[in-house]
């Protein structure tokens, strides 16, 4: 196999050792490459791989990860967890049982299907995809209906009655979406 050579912010953080640690880079940086040596790193230097976590965003990064780790640590490294924050999400929502029976993930075309549904319902005329991007955002940023309809905007109080519509239709059907995977997770702890 080729020897890698990695700049010394790279090295950084695949020796790192005490507690977690965060790799921000731009695209194509070796991002990747780096979180698969720093767990490999962790594991031969004695961590339990069930002990270790590694979280990125793409789905693309995680097979690749998972497949060099089976690759260069011989079984070991299918015990370490290796996922998106979306899918770490829903580990964590499914253990602590805010996932029941019954209840299921919306995609993107359902979910603008509900949006469309609650605009109808509260009568806003607007662009479905603007108003679903708008609602995610405030989702992503912890903020709730009633927080936007405490908003001094006009349009922020347009978008709470939408957003509050939406929840309760997917309240209704069992449904959540990608956002609720994360926003779930931060603000029903606190």
């Amino acid at each position: 196999m080729k020897e890698i050579k990695f700049n010394p912010q790279q090295e950084e953080a695949i020796s790192h050792r005490k507690g977690p640690m965060i790799v921000l880079s731009v695209a194509g940086s070796g991002k990747t490459m780096v979180l698969t040596e720093r767990v490999i790193h962790l594991i031969e230097q004695g961590f339990d791989p069930a002990r270790v976590l590694a979280i990125t965003f793409a789905k693309k990064a995680v097979l690749e990860i998972q497949s060099r780790l089976k690759k260069r640590l011989n079984g070991n490294g299918d015990k370490a967890l290796v996922c998106t924050f979306h899918s770490l999400g829903y580990r964590i929502l499914k253990a602590e049982n805010f996932i029941g029976a019954g209840c299921r993930l919306v995609h993107d075309t359902d979910q603008l299907n509900l949006v469309r549904e609650a605009m109808q319902k509260v009568g806003l005329e607007d662009d479905p995809a603007s108003v679903m991007s708008k609602v995610s955002l405030a989702k992503n940023d912890l903020l709730s209906p009633a927080d936007l309809e405490r908003s001094d905007k006009h349009e922020d109080k347009k978008i709470a009655k939408v957003y509050s519509c939406y929840e309760l239709l997917k309240r209704r059907k069992r449904l959540l979406d990608f956002d609720d995977l994360l926003s779930t997770c931060l603000t029903s702890s606190s």
